[in-house]
């Protein structure tokens, strides 16, 4: 099954302030991998294919809820990956063999 996504969620200002605050947070935490443009479109990705999740929160006005989430999501998703893939590089140089 295709995801599919609902860009309409992104016109509601506090899921843009919401995704503006997780990336700048993001792009601190890995600034060694990102920039937060790139985290912010990572977000804004992330928003759309989970609107309804996205809207439950809104809903029940748990925007608390929405940053930890995203977060989390958009951590483990985009930057984690990269993080532990550049975590675990080893330079042969640096390598003995005894």
């Amino acid at each position: 099954m295709k995801e599919s996504a609902d860009w309409t969620v992104l016109d509601t200002p506090e899921v843009i302030e919401v995704a503006n605050k997780v990336a700048s947070k993001l792009a601190s935490q890995f600034s060694h991998i990102a920039e937060q443009g790139d985290a912010l479109q990572e977000c804004f990705i992330l928003l759309a294919l989970n609107a309804d999740r996205v809207r439950g929160y809104l809903e029940n006005d748990e925007l608390g809820f929405l940053y930890t989430w995203l977060y989390h999501l958009t951590r483990d998703k985009a930057f984690a990956t990269d993080d532990d893939r550049a975590s675990r590089h080893v330079d042969l140089d640096e390598v003995s063999l005894a």
